[in-house]
């Protein structure tokens, strides 16, 4: 300030400071509403027959932002699933009892053609990922899942 006193536009650049500085945080709250705006949190439907990768999934969808709206144990009981809570989003197991999630993919996605499905597959199941995005699926996470590669996968498949 006293550097500002011997300057006889010692205001007038105070002003422009201070100006600037309101239109830098307008500019910052205008881009977290953005953010918050452009954020798209996807209801999902989770779909594996073990309950330990169903509530892995459900982690790390939630912390995410995301909202899963179903769980379900096999392909059929997707389907049920699907029907009754129409997420915007399946993730969903190939290798399940009683329905797997192959012929699961194709009847959900002939019902309800707008359906995004991404399939979740164990190394060395090559052949059932192909057969799944043949039936309608848009993408594939291989198991382990990794955190950031699910959640990549969530992103694009809201965007389509």
């Amino acid at each position: 300030m006293l550097v500002f006193s011997f300057c006889p536009d010692a205001y007038y650049i105070m002003e422009v400071v201070e100006l600037m500085r309101s239109v830098l945080l307008e500019l910052i709250h205008g881009m977290q509403q953005w953010e918050e705006e452009w954020f798209i949190m996807a209801k999902v439907l989770v779909v594996d027959d073990a309950a330990f990768m169903r509530l892995m999934v459900r982690n790390i969808l939630e912390d995410a932002g995301h909202e899963v709206v179903s769980e379900a144990v096999d392909g059929s009981d997707a389907i049920e699933k699907y029907r009754r809570f129409r997420p915007e989003l399946v993730i969903m197991d190939i290798t399940m009892p009683v329905m797997e999630g192959v012929e699961a993919v194709g009847k959900i996605c002939n019902a309800y053609h707008n359906a995004k499905i991404i399939m979740c597959s164990a190394m060395g199941q090559r052949d059932m990922v192909v057969d799944s995005l043949k039936a309608g699926a848009i993408d594939f996470v291989v198991k382990p899942i990794q955190n950031n590669r699910l959640l990549e996968a969530v992103d694009r498949a809201m965007f389509r």
